[in-house]
Order: C-alpha cells, then structure tokens, then sequence
C-alpha cells in the first residue's frame, strides 16, 4: 500500500508540473503574439508615414518614420529605418524586448521580438477598387483629417456646388450602386487622367451603410 501511495502521488507531482509548463508555454506565447502584432502595426504606420516622402525626400521619409513610432509610444532608437535602391522603398524594421512570465521557470527568461515592414512609394497607371469621393486636390499629410464628403454634420461651412456632396458615379448612378462602391470598392479600373461624373445628393443612407460595413471587416481595428 505505501508502494502504491508512493507511486501516485509521484504520477500527481509529475502530471502537474506537465501541466503548469503548457500552461506557462501558452501565457507566455499569447503575449507574445500580441506584442508581435504590436510591433507589426508600429512597422506598417511608420513606413506608410515615411513614403509619401520618396522619391524626393529620403531624408524627410526617414524622419516621418520616426515622428511616427514616437507618435505610438515606440523609442526610434530601437527601430532601424532604410531607404531602399532606387530610392522609392523605405524598409522599417522595430524590436522590442520581452519578458517571459512563466517561461522563466522552464529556463526561458525572455527574447526580442522584431517586425520589419517595407511600403514602396510609384505612379498609378490606373487602379481597381476606388472609393466613390472627389477629394480636393490639396497637399495631403500623414496622420491629418481631411473632409471626403459633404452633407454631414460639423461641414455646413464647406457649401456644396449645385448638390455637389463629392460623391463620384462610379460604374452608374443610384443610391445601391453608390453603396456597393462603397462596400466593396468600384469593381473597374480608373485610369489617371480619367473624368468621372458625380453622383448628384447627399446619399447620407448610403454613405453610413458602406462605412458601417467597412468597419465592421476590422472589428480589433482602431479608427
């Protein structure tokens, strides 16, 4: 009987330390994956705000890249940030050290995590998936508001020209086809240099239709 007792708790002893290491493995690896995603999300900002700059500024991406990360709470220190040959690539690769919790009683006291990302700056022929707004021609800056549309609330100052809300007919005119657009992005091809007619009213239903679907598709995203 002492034999037998003996024998079960040490299968116990056994069986939980089995168990408390998956247990720490998959603490520790969930962490991981969301600093890892963290960190990815840092890359793709700061070298989407540093492009705009290239070709003609390689110096000016770079500093854009880093006004970014320090924007998001990540030390431009720990990021290495390159302009690519021939000049319209910018490459943002960031680390960031990380503590394991419970792995440390397996003998695995942390590592870096590292995410790099590359965001390539070239003239568009012509492009598929468009939105149906006219923007105003103006300078455009990383990080910035600008209006897309009118007939919202806070815009009465900016007048609309002759039920001009900068809703743009894509493929046709009506408030579905305006919606899908929206949705789904216009299934053609616009061409620079193209003219397009716009679509008359404020299609204020349409409009909170395809945003409210859009957001939707990135439920963890922040906007």
């Amino acid at each position: 009987m002492r034999d037998r007792r003996g024998s079960v708790t040490l299968l116990v002893a056994l069986a939980g330390t089995v168990v408390f290491g998956f247990g720490a493995i998959s603490v520790d690896a969930g962490r991981a994956y969301v600093s890892r995603q963290h960190l990815v999300n840092l890359a793709d900002a700061a070298a989407m705000a540093g492009v705009r700059e290239l070709p003609e500024s390689p110096q000016d991406a770079v500093t854009r890249a880093r006004e970014s990360l320090a924007a998001n709470g990540h030390d431009p220190a720990l990021a290495e940030i390159t302009v690519l040959p021939p000049g319209n690539v910018l490459r943002v690769t960031v680390q960031q050290a990380l503590a394991f919790g419970f792995g440390a009683v397996l003998g695995r006291s942390g590592g870096i995590m590292q995410a790099v990302s590359e965001a390539e700056s070239f003239t568009v022929g012509r492009a598929q998936g468009a939105q149906p707004f006219g923007v105003e021609t103006q300078p455009f800056r990383f990080g910035e508001s600008y209006v897309i549309k009118l007939g919202g609330k806070g815009d009465d100052d900016l007048r609309p020209q002759r039920g001009n809300f900068r809703a743009l007919a894509l493929g046709g005119r009506g408030a579905s086809n305006f919606r899908r657009n929206i949705m789904h992005g216009y299934a053609g091809f616009i061409s620079a240099g193209q003219t397009v007619f716009s679509e008359p009213g404020k299609m204020k239903g349409p409009t909170q239709d395809g945003i409210e679907y859009r957001l939707a598709q990135a439920p963890h995203e922040t906007f």
